[in-house]
């Protein structure tokens, strides 16, 4: 379902006075206990209240059903109800009546300094009945919530300060699109995770991988609870856990991640176990080691629970080594059952060290589920084991230019672009473009899997992206480092190449200067600083 439109309104002290007030509990007119709105926000009010309501001899009134969610996902329907007729002592002023009658307004959440402002927020969606939540200052400002949500309360906010009460709907469709991107990303993960318990994400660098991890780690534990939405308070029912045979640990109650990066120093011993030193004030003793695979095998061991381990930068370590004989034993149908026992003929038994630092038998669960992340284009690494590699279910993701249109505001990419750009989206649209230019030449260099994704862009949240030229400018020059020091890695020391993905020549931004040296031709780019007067020339000059 998609979130088509949003009605802000700041809680303050007064507001909190009347939710706890104990007089005058008119229905209509102008009571103490009510929450107040410019009669600006009167026509969203109207699209959220679409019944209206007359009773003889009283003003008449608009009923709406809303939903919300406390703190344990329980969800509750009330009918709330509008006044969408001014007074005469209050012109220009609508109200929401009887406020203290209604729980969502009575479970006001307990916050402190830190927490900065509390807003409620309405949120009407495609289908279903509109929702109500709270969510704080620092929330809005760390994606607490629903991103989408937050980055357009952000967006909105900025442009209305003062106001207390502030409707938005731009943008919010094309959010929404990118969400449900990544939604389908995690659900295909969660899914093969069920399946084939180890799942290894790759492709190229920037294009989504951590963003899709923390997803599905918030997925996962959050069907333990209750069925809600996985971006965090925001508690709309999700489809995502509608399968429970394709869901990891299908119903089980008690859930955990397990998080982990690989790099040179990971060991066998800080991922199963083994010994490690401790020192004495005399002398050394050792213990056995709690490795974060051994806590996560542990974990889903116990009744009615499921574990989940992430290693992100998997080609970092030597994960073969670090893995050791379980290599043989962490594949789908060389675990134990369901039921925690061993099947005949399938599972495999290993040996690590127990607690008192003798070899024992060991299996792993059933319900240990392992998602990986990796960067095949990382060239300061060697390439994974095959045999090793053969063990995992991979998803490779690659750069998305949709995803970028949309991040931008872009319908589709340009064919034509001006000698200078007149709005923000001139701007974004030449970084596209050039884009998709610089990784169509890096794919034909060194392939698919070097190019570059569309996260090297996306920088700060939607709603904070500049709209006007100059802001825009800054904005793609402050991220073109990253793309530039891409290239020199991907074609490290191969001058021609990277000439070449950044079409230097006569009459480019990208000079090339010819040299003897040491009896033979080499060429020397020109590299110039990019900053906001020259980038846009820059992208100009990227796409010939």
């Amino acid at each position: 379902m998609a979130i088509t439109e949003v009605l802000c309104h700041e809680i303050t002290e007064a507001d909190i006075r009347k939710i706890n007030a104990t007089s005058n509990d008119a229905l209509t007119g102008g009571g103490a206990r009510d929450l107040r709105f410019s009669i600006d926000c009167a026509p969203c009010l109207n699209r959220f209240f679409p019944q209206e309501v007359s009773y003889e001899g009283h003003t008449p009134y608009r009923i709406g059903e809303f939903e919300h969610y406390d703190a344990s996902g329980n969800r509750t329907v009330e009918l709330v109800r509008y006044a969408f007729q001014p007074t005469d002592a209050r012109p220009r002023e609508v109200r929401i009546a009887q406020i203290s009658k209604l729980g969502f307004f009575l479970d006001l959440p307990e916050i402190n300094e830190n927490d900065g402002v509390l807003f409620m927020a309405f949120i009407r969606k495609t289908d279903g009945i509109p929702q109500a939540q709270y969510l704080t200052e620092r929330q809005i400002a760390a994606d607490g919530g629903n991103p989408i949500i937050c980055a357009a309360m952000r967006e909105a906010l900025n442009k209305h300060k003062g106001n207390k009460a502030v409707v938005f709907s731009a943008e919010l469709k094309r959010g929404e699109e990118m969400q449900d991107e990544l939604m389908g990303e995690a659900n295909k993960i969660l899914e093969f995770l069920a399946e084939d318990k180890n799942v290894l994400l790759t492709g190229a660098p920037a294009t989504g991988k951590t963003t899709l991890l923390n997803m599905v780690e918030r997925l996962f534990l959050q069907r333990g609870e209750t069925i809600i939405d996985p971006y965090g308070p925001v508690a709309f029912p999700s489809s995502a856990a509608s399968d429970a045979d394709a869901f990891p640990g299908k119903s089980c109650k008690n859930r955990k991640v397990f998080r982990t990066t690989f790099h040179q120093g990971t060991k066998y011993r800080d991922f199963v176990r083994g010994l490690i030193p401790v020192p004495g004030s005399d002398s050394v003793r050792f213990e056995v080691s709690k490795g974060l695979l051994w806590q996560a095998a542990e974990y889903a061991k116990h009744p009615d629970s499921a574990s989940l381990l992430i290693i992100d930068e998997i080609n970092r370590g030597p994960a073969v080594s670090i893995f050791g004989d379980i290599i043989s034993a962490f594949e789908a149908d060389k675990r134990l059952g369901d039921d925690g026992k061993i099947i005949p003929g399938k599972t495999v038994t290993v040996q690590i060290l127990n607690d008192n630092a003798q070899l024992e038998d060991y299996q792993l669960p059933s319900r240990l589920y392992i998602l990986a992340a990796m960067n095949q284009a990382d060239s300061s690494v060697e390439p994974m084991d095959a045999a090793f590699m053969r063990r995992w279910r991979r998803v490779k993701l690659s750069p998305s230019i949709a995803s970028l249109c949309n991040y931008f505001g872009i319908e589709r990419q340009k064919t034509e672009h001006p000698n200078e750009p007149m709005t923000a989206k001139d701007v974004y649209a030449a970084a596209v473009d050039a884009l998709t230019n610089i990784n169509y030449k890096i794919g034909l260099g060194r392939g698919d899997d070097y190019k570059i994704g569309q996260g090297v862009f996306m920088k700060c949240p939607k709603g904070e992206l500049p709209q006007d030229v100059s802001g825009a400018l800054r904005y793609i020059a402050d991220c073109w480092p990253v793309v530039d020091a891409h290239i020199e890695e991907v074609f490290f020391n191969d001058k021609e190449a990277i000439a070449f993905v950044l079409n230097a020549g006569e009459g480019s931004f990208f000079k090339v200067s010819d040299f003897t040296f040491a009896g033979r031709q080499v060429i020397a780019i020109e590299q110039k600083y990019v900053t906001a007067q020259n980038v846009y020339s820059m992208l100009l000059s990227l796409l010939g």
